[in-house]
């Protein structure tokens, strides 16, 4: 229509300032779902200036189902490309399903690990009378969990985590559950863990920078 014609006109002007001087190399820098990438301004104005491009994609959402024109713009748009990166091998295989398509040319590319050390972590040790000893620097009667992941559940997946420990088997054991992140859901996830009947066990503590500290406060890590 009309209003899609104006658009790829904006963006066609836009993409031609951007890549003006022309540049030796081109990252596309994919935040959150590859789908929204095939602007066909971007791809002409990509083919145009015969320049290698990277793609970098950082969120593959596991549904991911496209109309066939996009999924063959899509692997047009990545077989073109010097490299496809992707932060694990499971968002590259999940690419690869969607699309029915091999991607030889994708890289993964592991976040580094912000620590000042490898060594063990003491850990706070936990009551004996529940049955279980421990060495630490004061014991506890709760099983301390530590969910570490920003606030959002559709990726991360608090929202599943809260119904499994409402259930009578959980609840019928000792255990503190302490959220370790930040997010735009923080308010809901409250609200559910009140609906539960859970809200007393499960603490929010925030984003944390020296994640060693987590270790040495909680048993466990739940995923």
């Amino acid at each position: 229509g009309i209003d899609n014609f104006f658009s790829e006109f904006r963006d066609r002007a836009h993409y031609r300032k951007l890549f003006s001087p022309k540049p030796d190399v081109v990252l596309v820098n994919n935040g959150g779902g590859y789908e929204g990438l095939f602007s066909k301004s971007m791809i002409n104005m990509l083919q145009e200036l015969s320049v290698p491009y990277v793609v970098g994609c950082r969120l593959v959402n596991e549904a991911g189902f496209f109309d066939p024109e996009v999924s063959a713009c899509a692997r047009d748009f990545f077989n073109r490309a010097s490299s496809t990166i992707y932060a694990s091998h499971r968002n590259l295989m999940a690419t690869e399903r969607h699309l029915a398509h091999s991607l030889p040319n994708g890289v993964v590319l592991h976040s580094p690990v912000n620590l000042s050390g490898f060594g063990a972590v003491a850990c706070v040790g936990i009551d004996q009378r529940d049955g279980v000893s421990g060495k630490g620097r004061h014991l506890v009667r709760d099983v301390l969990c530590a969910s570490v992941a920003r606030l959002e559940p559709i990726q991360k997946g608090q929202d599943i985590l809260f119904e499994s420990l409402r259930s009578s088997t959980w609840m019928s054991r000792n255990w503190k559950l302490r959220l370790y992140g930040s997010g735009r859901k923080k308010e809901y996830l409250a609200d559910l863990a009140r609906h539960y009947g859970i809200a007393e066990r499960v603490e929010f503590s925030g984003f944390v920078k020296d994640i060693r500290s987590v270790w040495s406060q909680n048993h466990l890590l739940v995923l």
